[in-house]
């Protein structure tokens, strides 16, 4: 039993003097945020408050979309190939490592 203050809005049991948190705070005290990558505890709804593209109720769902991956620390996403943007939903043929498309009209003309 934990005789002592809960904090971040927890209330203690009157009878066991067990805190009981809100929201992701957690442990004996309610000191414990239980919010993943780079999320941190409202001190009051004890909700997590996500950073960059990390969502969800405890921060583990990334929301970088066409096979982007959320940076573990800022959020921010990591776009592959040719997609770009915030959320990796740009699609942009200037990223390519290819050389700029030639159309067969430009060919012909070019050889005579």
């Amino acid at each position: 039993m934990y005789v002592g203050g809960c904090q971040n809005d927890g209330s203690c049991d009157p009878t066991t003097g067990a805190c009981a948190c809100v929201g992701q705070w957690g442990g004996t005290t309610c000191t414990t945020c239980g919010c993943q990558n780079g999320g941190s505890c409202d001190p009051t709804t004890g909700a997590c408050v996500c950073v960059g593209q990390w969502g969800g109720t405890t921060c583990t769902t990334c929301g970088c979309q066409n096979g982007g991956s959320c940076d573990p620390t800022t959020g921010a996403c990591a776009c592959v190939g040719q997609w770009s943007g915030t959320t990796c939903t740009t699609w942009s043929q200037l990223k390519s490592n290819s050389a700029p498309y030639r159309s067969f009209k430009w060919y012909q003309r070019s050889r005579i």
